[in-house]
């Protein structure tokens, strides 16, 4: 049996599920990823996927698995990373109709009062418009018509850009730096160091490249009190669909530098205001290939990083889409 989901307009994340099924992440007006998950050997435990103080009296924990015809799908430890007013779809697997299905939103906590977001018949999430930076987030659940069984619970989390990594989610992964000069021998960096030669002070996961020009006291989402003078490698795996010609740009302040397979692609290093790379052609095979970002923020007064990409065939320039990439090789 096999789920598939969408999510709209920006991107998100999703980590590890212990069940059978597939989820196919939308970003923009393109084509989703599909990630394959392994089906559990017993079904979950009931505190793998519902919150301490919750009720699960549908779900089916320590029960054999049953037939393929009536078998439920419990999707543990499954979390999805929204912004405002973006949107999350639930499609149901192939000779399935929507109709068969209920949908339920729920606050995490229901004593903060703040908004759940609203899901319809249509099984479409939207996120609310406002989101206080103490919202712990909803919880999503799907439940047979026919039965009223819970056949898919998901946790809804609401963030800015990046958060502190997770270890499991499916996401490019950074190590951030503190570049502040330690003494008054050291100068302040003009460009990109070596990452390898220092020691991370933190570590965030993003799903894409999509920071647009941001005041520099705001600093970079996902980091606290670094605002000038830090600098953040990411690691990851970027998934190409179709062999060809790919045209990167990358657009930042201050400096960046892009690798695919060790190679130097797109190279936008130095002290700059906001500003694009040139053209970045590659030739790429079908596949999953490594991929390197370096960044540095330098003095003030703003931030932006983006990465974008003309795919074969196509002559606009878009970002990145989240569905590309994963987190680096183990």
């Amino acid at each position: 049996m096999t789920f598939n989901f969408f999510v709209q307009t920006r991107p998100f994340l999703v980590s590890g599920v212990l069940a059978s099924c597939f989820l196919f992440l939308h970003c923009g007006t393109k084509s989703g990823v599909e990630i394959e998950f392994e089906r559990a050997e017993t079904a979950p435990k009931e505190e793998d996927f519902v919150e301490k103080g919750q009720s699960s009296a549908n779900s089916k924990t320590g029960a054999e698995p049953k037939s393929e015809e009536t078998e439920i799908l419990e999707v543990s430890k499954s979390t999805v990373l929204l912004r405002a007013t973006e949107q999350w779809k639930f499609q149901p697997p192939a000779g399935k109709s929507i109709d068969e299905y209920l949908f339920e939103v729920e606050l995490k906590n229901p004593a903060s009062g703040m908004q759940a977001g609203a899901i319809g018949t249509d099984g479409i999430l939207i996120s609310p418009s406002q989101i206080p930076e103490n919202h712990e987030g909803s919880i999503v659940v799907v439940r047979s018509k026919a039965t009223n069984e819970v056949l898919y619970r998901t946790e809804i989390r609401f963030i800015d850009f990046a958060v502190a990594d997770d270890g499991v989610t499916k996401a490019l992964v950074g190590n951030v730096y503190d570049l502040n000069p330690k003494s008054s021998s050291e100068s302040v960096p003009t460009k990109l160091p070596d990452f390898s030669t220092l020691t991370s002070v933190a570590k965030v996961m993003i799903p894409n490249f999509d920071l647009p020009n941001r005041d520099f006291t705001r600093g970079f989402p996902g980091i606290s009190n670094l605002v000038e003078y830090f600098g953040i490698r990411f690691d990851g795996r970027i998934s190409i669909e179709n062999e060809g010609r790919y045209t990167f740009k990358l657009r930042s302040d201050d400096g960046a530098k892009m690798y695919i397979d060790g190679l130097l692609v797109c190279d936008n290093d130095g002290t700059h205001s906001e500003k694009d790379s040139t053209p970045c052609p590659l030739d790429l095979t079908k596949g999953s290939h490594t991929f390197r970002l370096d960044y540095f923020q330098g003095p003030k007064t703003k931030i932006s990083l983006s990465l974008f990409w003309t795919i074969p065939g196509e002559t606009a320039s878009t970002i990145v889409p989240a569905q590309v990439f994963e987190r680096p090789a183990m």
